[in-house]
């Protein structure tokens, strides 16, 4: 018996089950991690919550996933995030 057919379907699937559990969770963490980090930064401020999240999309703040020192990244460029996300919104940039 061959390598393929010592695998059984149903250890293929646990293990592709497994895969998209460990991915799933990771996704929610990643978002839970997120919107705990714009919530730390500007509570009740959408608009700067949408600038900090541009500025992570676009590789302008590299996180950590350690909440306080993301936080301390943030606020020591908050300034400069907010005018940035204004220049993108007005389309100077």
């Amino acid at each position: 018996m061959g390598p393929v057919e010592a695998i059984s379907r149903g250890s293929l699937f646990w293990h592709f089950s497994v895969y998209i559990c460990l991915h799933t969770n990771i996704v929610i963490n990643m978002k839970d991690y997120l919107l705990k980090l714009l919530e730390a930064c500007a509570p009740e401020n959408a608009f700067a919550q949408d600038a900090i999240e541009h500025a992570i999309f676009n590789d302008n703040i590299a996180l950590t996933y350690d909440l306080e020192a993301d936080t301390q990244k943030i606020m020591a460029q908050y300034d400069d995030i907010i005018l940035s996300f204004r220049l993108v919104q007005a389309g100077s940039i």
